[in-house]
C-alpha cells in the first residue's frame, strides 16, 4: 500500500492555499486558484494586445443590406474581435423603410426562410415579426410561405389577409390543431365568429374542438363566453414603459414598486405598491378607465414566490385590501422579521409610458437567444416569458386582463424575471400580479 503524501502549500507568498503534489509540476507549484488566475490574468492580456475593431458595415447605405448584416452578425461573438455597433436597432431600422425597401427586404426574407439552417430562419421570422408590428406592409406572400416554416409562431398570423385565412380553414378542416391557433390571432369579426360556430359541428376532426377552441383563444388573447362571444383579455391601446431619471417631472412618469406602508397579510414582510393608478393615467394609457377611484397594486416580493398570484379588492368606498381567497402554496422563505423595504431588489422605480402606441403583440413572439425585446408596458397583450398565464378572477371565475408588465432584466438587480398586473373588468375590484422568470 503506497503511503499517502501530504498537500504541499502554493508557491504564492501571500497565498494560504496548497495543493496535491501529484500535480505540482502541471500547476508549476501553484494551487488551483492562483493558477487560475495566473492563466486568466495571461488571457486578458493577450485579448487587449491584440483585439482588433470589426466594423461590418463600413461603407453601407442600403438599409436592407444593413438589417441582413445586423442579423448576421446578431449572436458573433470573438474575444479578439471588437464588433462595432451599428447605431440603430432593427425595430428602427424597418420602421424608417419605405414600401420599395420592405418589398426587397421581402424578397430576401424569401431566401432565409427556405434556407436548411435553423439559425437563418430564426432570424428571418423574426424580421417578418418586426414588419408586422412596425408597417402596414402586405405580408400575405411570406405568411404563405411561414405557413410550413418550423419555427414562426401564431401571432404574426394576425395580419393573414384572405388567402392565408382560407388556407387557414382548409387545413382546419384537416384535422391541423396549429391552423386552429393561427386563426385565434385573427381580429377579424368573421374568423372567430366562424371558429365558434364550428363548436356544434358535427364530424370535426380535431378531438375535443371546444377545449382545444377554448386554449387557442387564451392564448391569442381573448376567452370564450358562456354565451358564446368572444371577449378580449387585453387592452388593444399599448405603450412602452422606460425607466426614468428621478428628475422627470412627475406628470410625466409613473411612480412603480413603492413603500405601501403596510405589512403583507400573509408572510407579514413589507408590502409594495407595485403602481397606485389614477384614473386619468389609466384612461390616458388605455384608453378607458378600469375603477372610478385610484387602483392600488399591491405586490409582495416574498409571497409571489410561494403562490401563483395575488389579488386585491376594492371596497364600497374605494379601500384596497388584500382579497380574503389568497393562500400561500409553499412556506416563506425568509423570517419576516428580517425583511424591510430598502432590501427589497428593486424599489422606487420611475417609468415614463412612450408618446408612441405600439402593436399590441410587437414582441410577444420573438425569441430570447440574445435578445432583449421582453420590455416593460403597459396596454397591449402580454410579453409571456413561459407560458400564457392569464389569472382567475376569484370571485366570477373568468379570466382578467392585462394592465401592465415589468421586465425587471436591464435594472440591476439578481432577477431576470417579468411581473404582469392584471384586472377583472367584470368585477372590476380585483387585481392580480403574476411573476415569471426566465
Amino acid at each position: 500500500m503506497t503511503e499517502k503524501k501530504e498537500r504541499i502549500p502554493c508557491i504564492k507568498p501571500d497565498c494560504k492555499g496548497d495543493l496535491n503534489p501529484l500535480f505540482e509540476k502541471h500547476l508549476l507549484g501553484y494551487c488551483m486558484p492562483c493558477f487560475d488566475a495566473i492563466e486568466k490574468a495571461a488571457k486578458e492580456q493577450y485579448i487587449k494586445a491584440n483585439i482588433k475593431d470589426l466594423n461590418p458595415y463600413e461603407g453601407m447605405a442600403d438599409p436592407v443590406e444593413i438589417l441582413l448584416t445586423l442579423l448576421n452578425y446578431q449572436q458573433f461573438h470573438d474575444p479578439l474581435i471588437n464588433l462595432i455597433t451599428y447605431p440603430k436597432t432593427k425595430f428602427e431600422l424597418v420602421a424608417e423603410m419605405t414600401t420599395s425597401e420592405l418589398a426587397r427586404l421581402s424578397q430576401r426574407l424569401v431566401e432565409r426562410l427556405l434556407s436548411k439552417i435553423q439559425r437563418t430562419r430564426e432570424h428571418a421570422v423574426e424580421v417578418v415579426n418586426i414588419i408586422a408590428g412596425l408597417t402596414n406592409f402586405d405580408l400575405e406572400p411570406l405568411l404563405l410561405l411561414l405557413l410550413d416554416v418550423p419555427e414562426s409562431g401564431d401571432a404574426i398570423f394576425r395580419r393573414s389577409g384572405s388567402i392565408v385565412i382560407n388556407e387557414l380553414f382548409s387545413r382546419l378542416n384537416q384535422g391541423d390543431s396549429e391552423a386552429l391557433r393561427r386563426l385565434a390571432f385573427i381580429d377579424d369579426e368573421e374568423v372567430p365568429a366562424k371558429l365558434i360556430s364550428l363548436q356544434n359541428e358535427s364530424g370535426n376532426q380535431i378531438e375535443d374542438f371546444r377545449e382545444a377552441l377554448k386554449n387557442a383563444a387564451i392564448g391569442a388573447g381573448w376567452e370564450l363566453t358562456p354565451d358564446n362571444r368572444k371577449r378580449h383579455l387585453y387592452y388593444q391601446q399599448s405603450r412602452t414603459l422606460n425607466l426614468t431619471e428621478p428628475n422627470i417631472a412627475a406628470e410625466a412618469r409613473l411612480e412603480l414598486y413603492t413603500d405601501a406602508h403596510l405589512a403583507c397579510p400573509m408572510c407579514k414582510g413589507p408590502l409594495l405598491l407595485q403602481a397606485n393608478l389614477a384614473p386619468q393615467i389609466v384612461e390616458k394609457l388605455l384608453g378607458t378607465s378600469l375603477a372610478e377611484t385610484d387602483t392600488p397594486f399591491y405586490y409582495c416580493n416574498q409571497c409571489s414566490l410561494c403562490t401563483d398570484e395575488l389579488f386585491c379588492e376594492i371596497n364600497s368606498v374605494g379601500q384596497a385590501s388584500w382579497h380574503k381567497g389568497n393562500y400561500i402554496k409553499y412556506p416563506p422563505i425568509i423570517e419576516p422579521d428580517s425583511l424591510a423595504f430598502e432590501d427589497l431588489p428593486y424599489k422606487n422605480l420611475s417609468f415614463r409610458a412612450g408618446s408612441e402606441l405600439q402593436d399590441p403583440f410587437l414582441y410577444s413572439e420573438f425569441l430570447l437567444d440574445g435578445l432583449t425585446t421582453h420590455n416593460s408596458k403597459f396596454g397591449g397583450a402580454p410579453d409571456w416569458l413561459q407560458n400564457c398565464d392569464y389569472p382567475t378572477c376569484p370571485d366570477c371565475q373568468r379570466l382578467m386582463k392585462f394592465v401592465f408588465q415589468i421586465d425587471t432584466q436591464g435594472l440591476d438587480i439578481f432577477e431576470l424575471d417579468s411581473h404582469y398586473a392584471f384586472f377583472c373588468d367584470l368585477c372590476r375590484s380585483f387585481t392580480a400580479t403574476v411573476r415569471q422568470c426566465t
